[in-house]
């Protein structure tokens, strides 16, 4: 990948960090040379309160949160996950099944990515706490999610994998009662 192109990045300058977005380098890769100082900061908005920081292999910054994304296959063919997926770009238009039925952001406890890497993204997969690339919390109890509305929501492991899986999907058609 070449250049950051990463969903944290945008937002920097909304949640106090106008400073450290120009420190980095847009023609280069997250994880060049060149941005490795601004990638090593810590920005206390992409971590859960109250749990350590852990920098990555490489000594970047890392985050508790991914995307929802990627693409699968449903009964009416392609359906694709959250708002994330490589080289697209998602408008409010395209979320079809509704910003409030969209899982958007995700809460994740391992494996954790640094907060500037462009494919900090997963899909549903098996549930919540089952794999060490899916979305769940410390504890094991659940994770929270950021709807595609703003609104966050907390799921606990026994939300159905059926549930997860429609909301995950921003066209899908489905809809969760």
């Amino acid at each position: 990948v070449t250049g950051v192109q990463t969903c944290a990045l945008p937002i920097l300058p909304f949640i106090g960090h106008a400073e450290l977005s120009k420190k980095i380098d847009l023609k280069q890769s997250y994880d060049h040379p060149s941005n490795r100082v601004a990638m090593t900061q810590i920005v206390p908005e992409f971590l859960v309160p109250n749990v350590e920081h852990q920098p990555n292999k490489k000594g970047l910054a890392t985050t508790h949160f991914a995307g929802v994304g990627g693409q699968g296959t449903g009964p009416n063919g392609v359906v694709n996950y959250g708002i994330f997926d490589r080289n697209v770009t998602i408008r409010r238009s395209d979320v079809t099944d509704g910003l409030a039925q969209t899982l958007v952001i995700g809460e994740i406890a391992q494996q954790l990515p640094a907060w500037g890497d462009p494919e900090n993204w997963r899909e549903i997969n098996t549930g919540l706490n089952r794999h060490s690339l899916g979305f769940g919390n410390r504890d094991g109890t659940g994770a929270h999610f950021l709807m595609g509305d703003g609104s966050v929501r907390f799921f606990p492991n026994n939300t159905s994998r059926e549930v997860l899986e429609k909301l995950s999907t921003r066209d899908g058609g489905e809809v969760v009662t």
